[in-house]
């Protein structure tokens, strides 16, 4: 069955220093930057109950690197091209579209066994990650149709939950219990049936920091209790991909470049650390708080003990989610919005070293990372690359949009010209910088005028 859908596998156990080319000292925490993902795409901070992951992906190749407790690398290749993936409890689960045959693979890798398991699911190819959950042995497949669709390992189909006529979105928690959310409801799925949780608008995706809480895209937080919603903790947040812990009675987030420890009964922050590079996810396990943030181009992880965050002088105190750059970085040709960390009006075709031409930013170095994840340093630049400014005091993000470029491609071609019916006819619900890039005729919507523009543009270009 292995060899079925796997060309290899290999399993390494080594010691931590391994992966990392450099291990610094910094005031508070300690820096481990892994030089063999640099050349990985969608490079994710993971954890479980008991372990944190570093997993990055190229294509068909996959390397998971254990960085705690234990430290061990385990790498493979699947048969198709990785889209997405997370983990649920024991098991990473990966997402595989097989476009021209309107498929979907999933493919489960059980951490302690070391086993895989994969079947394909027909009729779709465009699953998100937050569409897709793995519990006690089946996975749980959200459509955009109101639907959850339940699972066997083999891929026999179970159950079909009816949620709502909208697009659901699905989260585990740390014992299993699967939820789902839609419009303003979040649902249990138990036993075949569904169990209303509350009435709540949560902004996906969004997933478990500890038992009994979650965060969603927004940063807000929320506490159960008796399997129905506690405490809202209001803490909007930068954080790239929703993510925290919980310890010593305080919600461990972050917002843009600093690590907070906010008290849940009272909302206020009581404990910081600031580590000066843009944060994108965060694992807490015990009293370990573990943050991702790109150093100098390569992924990097800082371990900070809860005991080592410094308490503030005053709880109250107003904290910057950003700093103000606006006079330090901006352009004459291109739109910079430092509120929502956007760079617009990219012209199709650019490249890194026009980009960089056209960009004002002295005092500051620069890296960029492709919509897939992969770091790149020459060649075109696409909607929903990440160009990071920093130096040795900052490192901010900022999301880039390339008029018509709706595949991250950095061109306008056909393929573009079929996601924008896609959008039309809301099979793809665009989101972010990709409105922005179909928004041709800055009308601030998505319609008929916009394909018309984007097909002349592109006949052109063929001309």
């Amino acid at each position: 069955m292995k060899r079925r859908f796997f060309k290899t596998i290999a399993i390494f156990i080594v010691i931590a220093v391994f992966s990392i080319i450099l291990s610094l000292k910094v005031d508070g925490y300690d820096m481990y930057t892994y030089s063999s993902f640099k050349s990985l795409y969608n490079v994710e901070l993971l954890q479980n109950n008991e372990q944190v992951f570093l997993v990055g992906t190229n294509g068909s190749d996959v390397q998971l690197d254990a960085i705690y407790p234990d430290s061990y690398s385990v790498s493979f290749t699947l048969e198709n091209n990785v889209y997405a993936y997370n983990l649920f409890s024991d098991t990473f689960l990966f997402i595989s579209p097989v476009e021209t045959l309107n498929q979907t693979q999933i493919v489960l890798y059980d951490i302690y066994k070391d086993t895989i398991t994969s079947f394909y699911i027909s009729g779709t190819s465009n699953y998100e990650s937050s569409q897709i959950a793995y519990s006690n042995g089946c996975i749980y497949i959200a459509n955009d149709y109101g639907e959850v669709r339940q699972y066997s390992k083999s891929g026999k189909h179970i159950h079909t939950y009816k949620v709502a006529n909208d697009r659901c979105h699905l989260m585990c928690d740390y014992n299993g219990a699967v939820y789902c959310f839609s419009n303003n409801s979040l649902f249990e799925l138990y036993n075949q049936s569904l169990n209303t949780i509350c009435r709540c608008n949560i902004d996906a995706p969004a997933s478990f920091i500890s038992d009994n809480a979650f965060i969603d895209n927004t940063g807000y937080i929320y506490t159960f209790s008796n399997n129905r919603i506690a405490n809202l903790i209001s803490f909007p947040s930068t954080v790239i991909y929703p993510s925290g812990g919980i310890h010593d009675n305080c919600v461990i987030t972050s917002d843009y470049d600093t690590v907070y420890a906010v008290d849940i009964n009272t909302n206020r922050i009581v404990k910081h650390i600031k580590l000066n590079r843009q944060i994108r996810s965060l694992c807490v396990v015990n009293d370990n708080i573990f943050a991702f943030i790109y150093h100098n181009g390569y992924p990097t992880v800082c371990h900070v003990e809860y005991s080592k965050l410094k308490s503030l002088n005053s709880v109250d105190s107003a904290i910057d989610k950003y700093p103000d750059i606006s006079d330090e970085i901006y352009s004459d040709t291109y739109t910079v919005d430092h509120s929502k960390l956007w760079i617009t009006d990219i012209e199709p075709e650019t490249t890194v070293a026009q980009f960089k031409r056209n960009m004002n930013y002295d005092g500051y170095d620069i890296s960029f990372e492709r919509f897939d994840g992969k770091i790149i340093d020459s060649g075109k630049i696409g909607t929903a690359t990440i160009v990071t400014f920093y130096n040795e005091d900052i490192s901010i993000e900022y999301e880039l949009s390339v008029k018509g470029d709706l595949t991250g491609e950095g061109n306008m071609n056909s393929r573009d010209k079929k996601m924008m019916f896609k959008y039309l006819l809301e099979e793809v619900i665009p989101s972010g910088v990709y409105v922005n890039a179909a928004d041709l005729d800055y009308s601030n919507s998505i319609d008929i005028v916009d394909l018309v523009l984007l097909t002349i543009e592109v006949e052109d270009i063929q001309l």
